[in-house]
């Protein structure tokens, strides 16, 4: 009911029934297996600071509300100072919580990142497994004129052709860079 797949139209998200609509906001800002919503640690952190805005501002609105009906002497500070002196009492409780929360995430990032290496093995093979930066290919080393002319005399055709031939285009080519050299 709190886990990572929030923000997908998942089944953690259609079991909050009509408050599912908490969690439109959340999805329409993530991208499904972000690192804000699957990343270890920070994907729950982000998921209780949500809902605790949430509920933060429906306990402004109820306590303001209160205030006008009932004329009660409550005031956001006094509430505020209560909830903080709650949460410092039961410390180790929130911690508690907070770890167990992370435990079933943390299954569902295992089970996840376990899913998608299995069907890049299928799909790819062994160089699934590689990172695409290393795959990248190289760019082709561009030669020097003097390698080009060079390598233009062995080339295939030249050596179609009679010696004589090649040789009268090699010393070509080396008159040719003479008379640019004068």
């Amino acid at each position: 009911m709190f886990g990572p797949d929030l923000d997908l139209n998942s089944r953690q998200f259609q079991r909050w029934g009509w408050f599912r609509w908490l969690w439109v906001p959340y999805q329409k800002s993530l991208h499904h297996r972000s690192f804000l919503s699957h990343g270890p640690f920070i994907g729950t952190a982000l998921r209780v600071l949500y809902l605790f805005t949430w509920l933060g501002g429906f306990g402004v609105i109820t306590t303001m509300a209160i205030e006008f009906l009932f004329s009660v002497e409550w005031t956001i500070s006094s509430l505020a100072g209560e909830l903080w002196q709650f949460l410092v009492n039961h410390s180790l409780e929130w911690i508690a919580i907070f770890c167990g929360l992370e435990l079933g995430a943390m299954s569902h990032y295992l089970s996840d990142w376990g899913s998608s290496i299995y069907k890049r093995l299928q799909s790819q093979g062994v160089y699934g497994l590689i990172p695409p930066s290393v795959l990248v290919k190289k760019p082709k080393n561009t030669t020097s004129r003097r390698s080009r002319s060079n390598s233009s005399s062995t080339s295939p055709k030249s050596s179609s052709t009679s010696p004589k031939k090649s040789s009268r285009r090699s010393r070509n080519s080396s008159t040719v860079g003479n008379s640019r050299k004068r």
